[in-house]
């Protein structure tokens, strides 16, 4: 690897953390900007190596959020997390990596990352030379609704007894509280009915191993994914409903 750095950077009022890897420190430049509600991604730097190979082609930068992974540490120092802070974060640590790196960056948003990073480019088009959008959230709470209502009727249909139990326990969305959301994600996809889906890398559903331990992580910070998310949720879901302000605010 000609690029492996992890560094602190500092955007607004939050110090935050990132890995830079790269093959060819010529790779152009791509942010990974994480799914949640907190879920980190520098823990999983190796596993999407392995995975997509994206340091043969790109310099790529794994990014921590503010409240999650390492850039939780420490917890008291995290200010609130709100949405339009967490895309005045994209716009800020973009400024500084095509500063860095002389040109606008490939962006990748996955899920709600997919939704900030559109909103960031939409504002900062100067800054982003493409945006991939995986999965945006436009309607979460509509989302989390249908989600659950198809996971809870799938286990029904399929007599599945250890589903029907732990769908009813959490009940109807909204599903504020980590270990609800998680549930949630377990049972929702297509396979769920009959097995809890066990998505590699990073989801609350099934998490890699580095989602909790990874030579990265600082001591202390064993459990800060679920602390993200305890972070991310409460902000997250109150404004899911409204979330058709991500097309309507692009230009």
């Amino acid at each position: 690897m000609d690029v492996d750095l992890l560094e602190a950077v500092q955007l607004g009022d939050s110090r935050q953390w990132i890995r830079i890897r790269a093959a060819n420190a010529a790779n152009p430049l791509l942010l990974l900007v994480q799914m949640g509600p907190g879920l980190p991604m520098i823990n999983e730097a190796r596993t999407l190596q392995r995975a997509l190979s994206l340091e043969e082609h790109f310099t790529v930068v794994y990014w921590d959020q503010r409240g999650c992974g390492l850039s939780a540490r420490p917890a008291a120092a995290t200010p609130e997390v709100h949405l339009a802070t967490m895309v005045g974060d994209v716009e800020r640590l973009l400024e500084m990596l095509c500063d860095r790196f002389a040109g606008p960056a490939i962006v990748a948003g996955f899920s709600m990352g997919a939704t900030i990073a559109a909103l960031a480019a939409g504002r900062r088009p100067d800054l982003v030379g493409t945006l991939v959008a995986v999965g945006m959230d436009v309607d979460g709470a509509a989302a989390g609704t249908n989600a659950y209502e198809f996971a809870i009727a799938a286990a029904r249909t399929r007599r599945n007894r250890r589903a029907i139990r732990q769908l009813e326990a959490i009940g109807p969305p909204p599903h504020l509280e980590p270990r609800k959301f998680a549930t949630r994600a377990r049972w929702s996809p297509t396979s769920a009915a009959s097995t809890p889906v066990r998505r590699t890398p990073r989801s609350s559903g099934g998490c890699s191993p580095a989602f909790f331990v990874h030579p990265t992580t600082r001591s202390g910070t064993r459990w800060a994914p679920c602390a993200g998310s305890e972070r991310h949720l409460p902000v997250w879901c109150p404004t899911w409903r409204p979330s058709t302000w991500a097309a309507r605010s692009l230009p």
